[in-house]
């Protein structure tokens, strides 16, 4: 599991890159996370909820944890997934304070490879559906995989992730 961290030049990133940024973070520019990166959950949080940015990363630590674990231990290492957090800010124009909780709105899971929702309507790879099934096929085809927007070149055979961990916990992380 790599942190997805949005750079202007992701090329002149990597060589910049340290041996530990190398380990832990694949450099992406927007638009690659527009094209290549799926929602995998978004969570919208309570009008109280407040949060610093020491609790934001240890939460971004557990969901990432969380993630690991599934990649190693469940998929034995056969796929390593990028992640990347956006959080939305009440008060979209106030700077970060390490020292204050703010008020979000919501946090969006962003994941590479982006996980699957429907059959793509052009694809017909999907099996025919059983004997006495009272699905249709186009229903029966809907239960399987996705190839995100562009084809074939960006399909993966990666099985669906991990059901999403739980949101963020007020009594948790709005303290440092």
């Amino acid at each position: 599991m790599k942190w997805a961290k949005i750079v202007d030049d992701p090329e002149s990133a990597k060589k910049k890159e340290t041996r530990v940024d190398k380990a832990c973070y694949r450099y992406i520019s927007q638009s690659e996370l527009q094209d290549h990166f799926g929602v995998w959950e978004h969570i919208k949080l309570s009008p109280e909820f407040k949060i610093t940015p020491r609790g934001k990363k240890n939460y971004e630590l557990f969901v990432g944890g969380y993630l690991s674990f599934y990649d190693e231990k469940v998929r034995s290492g056969t796929i390593d997934h990028a992640l990347y957090f956006k959080w939305e800010k009440k008060d979209k124009h106030t700077p970060d304070n390490p020292k204050v909780a703010e008020v979000y709105e919501s946090v969006t899971f962003f994941l590479h490879p982006r996980p699957r929702t429907k059959m793509h309507a052009s694809l017909n790879i999907a099996s025919e559906p059983q004997a006495g099934s009272n699905k249709t096929q186009e229903q029966h085809q809907e239960m399987f995989m996705a190839p995100p927007p562009g084809g074939f070149d960006d399909l993966s055979i990666d099985p669906p992730p991990p059901p999403p961990p739980p949101p963020p916990s007020m009594d948790d992380l709005d303290s440092e």
